[in-house]
């Protein structure tokens, strides 16, 4: 079962929105359970209680609070980096306030089937990715690791170290075959670095700011090619 969190506080756009979900539910004969917020802080509240969110649909211009906020404490303070964020507006100024934040899209008012089943189409090939694993051998142990728990992952001599939301493991292997197997989301960055883009938090020419913090460097080799597939994503994440 998926749970699908609709905030937004105007009643029209949550019904619209609400049936437009249920009724792709029914098409694809996925399980949802839908629940409507219509105001930020309430919202907040709940997800302080801890209940996992799968597909949270965030109205921007919240009258009790912005929902860019929102988003900001969702990602920042509680850390959560796995909650899939699409935010509405009847505005479609917000994409550099958006980009820190991650939405897997953007959609402009007044709402559209077509529009939003095309979201939840990405989402359901995001969740086929999500639950992909890879598996390593460490010592005499074998490890199954998701590849969307993957921040980045780096070589130090003959060793590959991924880095996870729950700490780090390391292995013997080549990180360009690990490339080769890991999905389109992730980039190579330096011969010796391999980032999940849903995890990078800021961006330049010259490197790229993970959401744990961690700075790395784009090698001069790889910066045009990099900066291509970032301004791709980020203009797929800013047109509506």
């Amino acid at each position: 079962m998926y749970r699908i969190h609709i905030c937004d506080d105007e009643e029209n756009t949550c019904e619209q929105l609400f049936l437009m979900i249920e009724e792709y539910g029914k098409k694809q004969e996925l399980n949802f359970e839908i629940s409507v917020w219509y105001n930020g802080k309430t919202l907040c509240d709940h997800i302080n209680s801890g209940e996992k969110i799968d597909l949270l649909f965030l109205d921007i211009e919240l009258l009790d609070s912005n929902g860019i906020a929102v988003g900001k404490y969702i990602r920042d303070s509680l850390g959560d980096l796995r909650t899939v964020i699409v935010f509405v507006s009847h505005k479609s100024q917000y994409a550099m306030d958006l980009f820190q934040i991650q939405p897997l899209d953007f959609l402009l008012k007044p709402l559209t089937y077509c529009k939003v089943t095309e979201v939840l189409d990405i989402w359901q090939r995001r969740c086929l990715i999500s639950n992909q694993t890879f598996e390593v051998k460490v010592g005499r142990n074998y490890h199954k690791i998701f590849f969307s728990d993957i921040y980045y992952l780096y070589s130090n001599n003959r060793k590959v170290i991924v880095v996870t939301n729950s700490g780090e493991l390391e292995f013997y292997g080549k990180l360009k075959e690990i490339f080769q197997i890991v999905p389109d989301n992730f980039i190579m960055i330096h011969k010796s670095y391999v980032v999940n883009q849903d995890y990078i938090k800021e961006w330049s020419y010259e490197s790229v700011k993970m959401f744990d913090e961690k700075e790395l460097a784009i090698s001069q080799a790889y910066r045009k090619d990099v900066r291509a597939k970032l301004i791709k994503m980020y203009k797929e994440k800013r047109d509506v």
